[in-house]
C-alpha cells in the first residue's frame, strides 16, 4: 500500500517508525514516475519491514527542497532517522528488488 506524505507526518515517518520507510518523490505529469511507484508498491507489499510513501513533487515544495530533489523519480530509504539509500530514475523490477535487499542488509 502506497501512503501519501506531507510535511507534518514526516518526523514520525522516518524518526519513530520501526519500519524502513520507502519516500518515491514522482509527478503525475511523467508516467515513468507513476511506474516505479507502481512496482516499488508491489515489492514493499511482499515485505513486512518496510513502508512507502509518495511525494508529489509539484505539491509539495516544502519537501522536495528538504531533500534537495531535482528529478523523478527519486527513491529515498530511511531507517531509524538515518538516509540509507538514493536513487534517482526509473528503474525496472529487478533493479528495484536489488536495492531492497541490499537495504535489507544496512
Amino acid at each position: 500500500m502506497v501512503n501519501d506524505l506531507d510535511i507534518k507526518r514526516l518526523d514520525d515517518i522516518i524518526f519513530k517508525s520501526d519500519k524502513i520507510a520507502v519516500i518515491c518523490f514522482f509527478s503525475s505529469n511523467y508516467k515513468p514516475s507513476l511506474e516505479t511507484i507502481v512496482e516499488l508498491s508491489k515489492i514493499v507489499d511482499e515485505q513486512k519491514d518496510f513502508d512507502l510513501y509518495k511525494v508529489d513533487f509539484i505539491k509539495n515544495k516544502d519537501l522536495v527542497k528538504n531533500f534537495e530533489i531535482i528529478t523523478v523519480p527519486t527513491v529515498i530509504f530511511f531507517n531509524n532517522g538515518c538516509e540509507i539509500y538514493r536513487t534517482s530514475g526509473t528503474l525496472n523490477t529487478k533493479q528495484l528488488r536489488n536495492i531492497i535487499k541490499y537495504v535489507k542488509l544496512c
